[in-house]
């Protein structure tokens, strides 16, 4: 790679022709501006100059949030183009043009709304899922899942290891109290499912029984009804939130139709951000701009018919 001169810029210009001479400066691209502590070493410069200020910090907010709308559309949406297509050109004007970007951060944010409520509603399809998974042991129990008994009968439902002998259990129960049982309502290869029933008044030896056994209770007690009309309430559940999904993600696809434009104010915020970062390292009076930095030797006649047009 050939080394390419370097020659020293130090430009001072009208306040008013500010944002005029950094457009044309990014666009020219072969301009750096360098930190002004050069220029702040004199102290009677210093004196008499201040820091520029820029709103970099709200157009990297809003860059990012048109780089996060983009990444949604491409998601739902995905671009199919070959692996050597050529990228659109952009002429500068266009690049600069800031008359889409309020409808962009606005779609942007519009974007960002819909991907949101679809995380939730996926969310909410794994807690659905989850619960009915959960209930299908307790399935064929005709008993409502918040059932405590009655005034004299005691109603527990819990697990205990699918390595325990279910006979022993019993024998000890009916050991502790010959009016108690545990009916399995189901097994896997883990667990046990049990609904054990006792006098009220034989609760507690019932309960170091089960104890011993290392028995959980379920953690469904606070739903009312049985586990299938649970089931069936997630199963209608689910179904809506999938057609609210649906309806989410169609409206991101109707979005698809402004990828392009979204591009673009991308790009365009990208050389805003330039503009702020530049506009940071100059010093200021009331009336006038100092920057101090570097611009390519071959790149001085074109710098030098662009400032030929400013006092």
């Amino acid at each position: 790679m050939a080394i390419v001169k370097m020659k020293k810029l130090r430009l001072l210009v009208s306040r008013a022709d500010k944002e005029s001479v950094l457009r044309e400066l990014l666009l020219l691209g072969c301009v750096e501006v360098s930190e002004p502590d050069e220029l702040l070493e004199d102290p009677k410069l210093a004196e008499l100059v201040a820091r520029e200020s820029a709103e970099l910090d709200r157009y990297r907010s809003e860059h990012a949030a048109l780089a996060r709308s983009l990444e949604i559309i491409n998601q739902y949406v995905p671009v199919k183009t070959g692996m050597f297509a050529a990228k659109p050109e952009v002429t500068g004007d266009l690049l600069l043009d800031e008359s889409d970007a309020a409808n962009c951060l606005d779609l942007a944010k519009a974007l960002d709304s819909l991907d949101s409520k679809i995380r939730k509603t996926l969310t909410e399809e794994n807690n659905e899922k989850n619960l009915i998974e959960s209930l299908l042991p307790w399935q064929e129990l005709k008993l409502p899942l918040d059932t405590e008994g009655t005034g004299t009968c005691s109603v527990t439902l819990g697990s205990v290891a699918a390595s325990f002998n279910i006979d022993a259990l019993q024998n000890e129960l009916h050991a502790a109290s010959d009016e108690s049982e545990a009916f399995l309502v189901s097994s896997n290869e883990e667990l046990h499912y049990l609904c054990v029933v006792c006098m009220k008044d034989k609760q507690t030896a019932v309960s170091e029984v089960l104890r011993r056994y290392s028995f959980s209770l379920t953690t469904h007690r606070s739903l009312p009804g049985t586990a299938q009309g649970n089931i069936s309430k997630s199963e209608e559940r689910l179904k809506k939130l999938a057609e609210d999904k649906a309806g989410l993600i169609a409206q991101i696809k109707d979005a698809a139709g402004y990828r392009e434009t979204l591009r673009l104010c991308f790009d365009h915020m990208s050389t805003k951000i330039a503009r702020a970062e530049a506009n940071e390292k100059l010093l200021g009076t009331q009336y006038s701009i100092a920057l101090t930095g570097w611009v390519t030797a071959p790149s001085e006649p074109a710098l030098h018919m662009i400032l030929t047009k400013y006092s």
